[in-house]
This record gives structure tokens, C-alpha cells and sequence, in this order.
């Protein structure tokens, strides 16, 4: 078998992934710029902002595929036609979760010190948790790939592809979120233990 073609992905035409690559660029780059300016916030605060951009973000990356997802799907065939579907699928699942985050984000001025800790360090753990079960998803995509070319699936081997793509995105999006969000965590623990004596971020929103 030859090991190359696991990676052989489909070819995106310029009409879908040039808006893709456009929206994701503008949500890493311009979204924060545009709004930039320099405020001070609570270790508290920057819990409840790091959670507000990283839902975009995924917001984001799931309407680009949908949208992105339902062109290919219309325009191609075969695995490709599949990969497409799957994409489109599988990120209406996202925008959900990433809509109602939104939605319900926490006002931390309710609060207490040990209160806001315990819940920075709880998504800590659910973005770690989630990291191992985006490795499941890639392990999964694989091995719907290799089952559909056992079976000559034209369907098994784009969701497989799919799955792949989907799973990578997430695994290092919980990482990143995790890597960034543990310092968040550590300065509420701190100030938890100095009593809440005034320790303040200046941060960009």
C-alpha cells in the first residue's frame, strides 16, 4: 500500500479555499487589532476574554467550513464530494457548541477568588481532555480511510479525510487554548492565595 495516498487530500478550487484561508487570517490577525486598545483587567476578566476569542475562533473556523463545505459539496465527486459533506457536517456541531458558549459566558463579578480558580482550572482540564479525544478523532479518520479502501468506499475514505483535517484543527486549538490559559489559571491562584491584593494584566482587546 502505498503510504503517500493517506495524505493525498482533496484539491480545494480557488473559490473555496481563498475564502477560507481569508476568514481564518482575518480571526488570528484582524479581529483583536481592530478592536485593539490598552485596558486593565483581573486574572478573572482575561479567564472570561480567553474564552470569548477562542469561541470565535472556532466559530469562525466552523462557518468557514460550512460554508466552504457546502460549495465543494455541490461542485465536486467522489471522496472529495464526501470530504466536503463531512466538513460542512461535522462543523454545524461546532458552531452549536461555539454559539452557546457565547451565549452563556460567566459574569465573573459575581465571583469570589476561589470561585473564579476552580473554574479556570476546570476548563484547564476539559481543554486537556479534549486534546486526547481530538487524537481519537484522527485515529478514527484513519481508520475509516483504510476501511474504505479495503471496501472501495468513496464515502469512508472522504469522512475518514475529513475526520483527519477536523481532528488536527482541534488538537492543536485545545493545546494552544490550554498552553495560554494555564498562566490565566496561575495568576488567579496567586492572587487567591495573596488575598485579592490588586494583581491586574494590562492586556489588548
Amino acid at each position: 500500500m502505498n503510504r503517500s495516498t493517506l495524505f493525498s487530500f482533496p484539491q480545494l478550487p480557488r473559490q473555496v479555499w481563498l475564502p477560507l484561508l481569508g476568514l481564518f487570517g482575518w480571526l488570528v490577525l484582524g479581529s483583536p487589532l481592530a478592536h485593539a486598545q490598552d485596558v486593565v483587567v483581573t486574572p478573572m476578566d482575561q479567564h472570561v476574554e480567553s474564552m470569548r476569542f477562542g469561541m470565535k475562533l472556532l466559530g469562525g473556523w466552523a462557518l468557514a467550513n460550512i460554508v466552504t463545505g457546502s460549495l465543494g459539496r455541490s461542485q465536486t465527486t467522489g471522496s472529495t464530494r464526501y470530504f466536503h459533506e463531512m466538513n460542512a457536517g461535522w462543523n454545524a456541531v461546532n458552531l452549536t457548541i461555539a454559539s452557546v458558549a457565547l451565549l452563556t459566558l460567566p459574569d465573573v463579578s459575581s465571583w469570589t477568588l476561589e470561585q473564579g480558580y476552580q473554574e479556570a482550572a476546570r476548563l484547564d482540564k476539559i481543554l486537556l481532555f479534549n486534546a486526547g479525544l481530538d487524537l481519537g478523532y484522527m485515529a478514527l479518520g484513519y481508520a475509516i480511510i483504510e476501511r474504505g479502501k479495503r471496501v472501495d468506499s468513496s464515502r469512508l475514505q472522504g469522512y475518514g479525510q475529513s475526520l483527519l483535517v477536523q481532528g488536527a484543527f482541534l488538537f492543536v486549538f485545545d493545546l494552544a487554548f490550554a498552553y495560554f490559559h494555564v498562566d490565566i489559571t496561575e495568576a488567579i491562584r496567586v492572587q487567591t492565595m495573596a488575598g485579592g491584593a490588586g494583581l491586574t494584566f494590562s492586556m489588548s482587546l
